[in-house]
């Protein structure tokens, strides 16, 4: 589970006492920069981060504090709850569109919200407001209150209804006029956790989110018709598309796609279950293959076919490594589907790399690393792996 961030910045002393601030008085709470960089900003923050984390965190301590017999256990808990609702309240406002496709930032005590600045034409990420499906359900669930469960079920309803170009999900919309902004797909950066948020809110719900199962294998289709390509050495991969063009070229934060595909193979149709299962191991191996291939052992931040080079990262802004889980990922989930021992053996090479033969810096303790790709001192990345 991802550390929350402003919202929720939990130490191991000041958690019950932090949480028990109003959620808009939080401003001057004391927070390491790194952790908690919204801050600087007036208490502004993604609004997919306090939900995804946030809320998650938040409904999680109060689950362990519904299990301990203790009634003082049981007021932890009830705080908790009282607060996770509290902080749900507050996203709220950035729903307030025309379309009702929320804007990606908030400030949580004007309630004002708007879009990324690099955004273009001040869209919308699908990575963003398609990643609010459980925790808003998980609101509506806790407080009784069925408007949390209805802004993400309008957000269903407009992406069923608007038009896809060759049945894909670009990754930037407008939340006023509802439309497309760029036909820019990718199941890496930008658009990743919607997926992984159709299988598993349909596995939540005991597969009974009928509709989620059947976006996520529309989609799964299309990504598999336009996107999925085969390299020359025979490596599986799935590119980025922009206006119909490929672009050959896969994220590590793409690399969650082999864990996602694995996982929603046993309730494919029978005649693709083991296709995706292939699929799902195939997507493993070529990330696998992005991190075997450098001298460090440690996969880049993206990685490209073309000009001759496989799973390598051709470009110096690719070439650098911020500890992210999703390549690891998926060796859990694979190895749990299919407990082939590779598997194991893949993910304690990475945690041998990371903890033996990456140098850590003096500046570890702040949340940062020196990076070797070449055998050589590059340039210090943020920790990322939690």
């Amino acid at each position: 589970m991802r550390i929350s961030t402003a919202e929720y910045c939990i130490s191991e002393n000041k958690d019950v006492r932090f949480t028990r601030t109003p959620v808009n008085r939080r401003q001057e709470e004391p927070c390491h920069k790194h952790i908690c960089p919204q801050r600087s900003a007036g208490f502004e923050l993604s609004l997919m981060s306090a939900a995804t984390r946030g809320v998650s965190l938040t409904s999680v301590s109060r689950s362990l504090s519904d299990d301990n017999s203790d009634p003082r256990f049981r007021r932890v808990s009830l705080m908790y709850k009282q607060k996770v609702v509290e902080l749900g309240e507050k996203l709220l406002p950035a729903f307030n569109t025309p379309t009702g496709i929320p804007r990606g930032v908030i400030n949580l005590g004007s309630g004002t919200s708007w879009g990324w600045g690099w955004a273009s034409a001040g869209s919308s990420i699908l990575a963003e407001f398609g990643t609010l499906h459980l925790e808003f359900l998980h609101l509506s669930e806790l407080s009784g209150n069925p408007t949390f469960t209805e802004k993400v079920m309008n957000i269903r309803k407009l992406l069923n209804k608007i038009e896809k170009p060759r049945g894909l999900y670009p990754n930037f919309l407008s939340p006023v006029s509802g439309n497309w902004v760029q036909h820019h797909v990718s199941i890496g950066g930008l658009g990743d956790s919607f997926y992984e948020y159709l299988i598993k809110s349909y596995l939540m719900s005991d597969k009974t989110d009928e509709e989620a199962k059947r976006m996520y294998y529309s989609a799964m289709e299309a990504i598999e018709t336009n996107l999925v390509q085969k390299s020359q050495g025979g490596l599986t991969y799935v590119a980025e598309w922009r206006g119909g063009i490929l672009d050959h070229k896969m994220g590590h934060l793409a690399c969650f796609s082999g864990g996602m595909i694995g996982i929603g193979a046993d309730d494919a149709s029978q005649e693709n279950r083991q296709h995706y299962l292939n699929l799902a191991a195939e997507i493993t191996h070529t990330c696998h293959e992005s991190y075997s291939r450098t001298a460090t052992k440690l996969g880049p931040e993206a990685f490209r076919f073309d000009g001759g080079a496989e799973a390598v990262a051709t470009r110096l802004s690719d070439r650098y490594y911020i500890l992210r889980p999703e390549v690891i990922e998926s060796y859990m989930y694979m190895w749990r589907l299919t407990h082939d021992p590779k598997y194991r053996e893949w993910g304690w090479e990475a945690v041998e790399v990371s903890l033996f033969r990456v140098t850590a810096s003096e500046k570890t303790r702040e949340q940062w690393i020196l990076f070797i790709f070449n055998g050589n001192p590059l340039e210090r990345v943020r920790v990322n792996w939690y």
